[in-house]
């Protein structure tokens, strides 16, 4: 299901409200294990975003940034770095989530 939903609509970036393990277990899931990485990146607070990597059948890779969700009251201040890399990384400027 989750690659006929990228297929129609071709993204090759997503942010992804929550790092629940069971959230990201049900991708994986749904993914054959060789075309599936996960990437944890540097330390935030208590947490660690999660960038998932997923090499599509057209030959495309797939980033989906993992960040906590917005109704647990994080501060903007430390996350803000990773949306911010995430989403240039969308619109094609550079941008690097681990400087």
């Amino acid at each position: 299901m989750f690659l006929e939903v990228h297929a129609r609509l071709g993204f090759t970036h997503g942010v992804v409200y929550g790092l629940e393990r069971r959230k990201i277990d049900t991708l994986k899931s749904q993914l054959p294990p060789d075309r599936y990485k996960e990437i944890y990146l540097p330390k935030i607070g208590l947490h660690r975003p999660l960038q998932v990597q997923v090499n599509i059948p057209d030959g495309h890779l797939l980033t989906l940034t993992f960040i906590r969700h917005p109704s647990s009251f994080f501060t903007w201040r430390g996350w803000s770095p990773i949306v911010r890399a995430a989403l240039q990384a969308e619109i094609g400027s550079p941008a690097s989530l681990c400087e």
